[in-house]
């Protein structure tokens, strides 16, 4: 699915979509390293990240992520 697709199936912005998409990469990233069972330090780090590269607090950049995250999973639960 496109992301251009997932935003607008989810209705959420296309920079909610791309916050979403860099924090989820960056947890993927993190999964592989290893690093899954620490997950309030994740967080962290990847609510940092994120909040860095989009110029946002790292508390916006959780909200967004657990939005959007919310929204997919609605989606996916009626379809």
């Amino acid at each position: 699915m496109g992301e251009s697709q997932t935003s607008t199936q989810t209705n959420v912005s296309s920079f909610e979509q791309d916050v979403y998409t860099f924090m989820h990469n960056e947890y993927k990233q993190l999964e592989k390293a290893g690093e899954r069972f620490d997950e309030a330090k994740n967080d962290t780090l990847v609510e940092e990240k994120a909040s860095k590269q989009f110029r946002i607090s790292p508390e916006e950049a959780g909200l967004i992520y657990a939005k959007v995250e919310s929204k997919i999973r609605q989606k996916s639960l009626f379809q």
